[in-house]
């Protein structure tokens, strides 16, 4: 009886899991396909070059401060980059700043995948 519990406590949790990445997913998608989002590829020209997203924009990460001004006018930035580490290097430093609406998009080519078909 208690491995019978424990078996169906776990498979609750489980689909509650799945239930709210799907939301969490659903969510990010509309967001990203908001013309109010911008998303900024952090690589450097080189990666961009070989390969991004098609609307998004290059911005290497050590030129991010510099660029600050530009990136303004948009209600919500993605930063997007090869695994996911410079654009979360990229989010802190505008939250540090005092951004809001700010999102760490991970690797590109998931992104891509996953966000914009």
């Amino acid at each position: 009886m208690k491995n019978l519990l424990k078996s169906t406590f776990i498979l609750g949790l489980l689909f509650f899991t799945m239930q709210c990445a799907q939301k969490e997913t659903t969510g990010f998608r509309a967001l990203v396909q908001n013309p109010s989002t911008v998303i900024v590829d952090v690589r450097t020209p080189e990666e961009f070059a070989a390969g991004h997203i098609g609307r998004s924009i290059n911005i290497p990460l050590p030129d991010l401060l510099n660029s600050m001004t530009e990136l303004e006018e948009f209600e919500h930035i993605v930063f997007v980059c090869r695994t996911g580490n410079r654009s979360g290097t990229a989010r802190n430093l505008f939250i540090e700043r005092g951004w809001e609406n700010v999102h760490n998009g991970g690797a590109w080519n998931t992104f891509q995948r996953r966000y914009l078909r």
